[in-house]
C-alpha cells in the first residue's frame, strides 16, 4: 500500500517525532507530514502527559510515511 500524497503540496514536508510513554517505557514513531498540520499536531499534543511530539525542519523523505490523517490537522 502506497502513502496518499501530501494534502498541502505546496507546502514542505517535515520530519514529526511522536514518543508515547507507558509504564514499560517509550517508544517514538517519525513520521513526515506537511508544516501546517505538523505544527497543528504537535500544539495538540502539547497538554498531553504520556506523549511527546516534536517537529525537525528538513527533508525528511519519501522513507517515511505520512502522518496518520494528516489532512485533519489542516484548517
Amino acid at each position: 500500500m502506497s502513502d496518499p500524497p501530501s494534502p498541502a503540496p505546496q507546502e514542505p514536508d517535515v520530519l514529526v517525532s511522536v514518543t508515547i510513554r507507558t509504564e514499560r517505557g517509550s517508544v517514538r514513531f517519525d513520521y513526515r507530514a506537511c508544516v501546517t498540520a505538523a505544527t497543528t499536531f504537535v500544539a495538540e499534543i502539547a497538554n498531553r502527559s504520556d506523549v511527546e511530539a516534536s517537529t525537525s525542519i528538513g527533508d525528511p523523505g519519501a522513507r517515511l510515511r505520512r502522518l496518520p490523517n494528516e489532512r485533519l490537522y489542516l484548517p
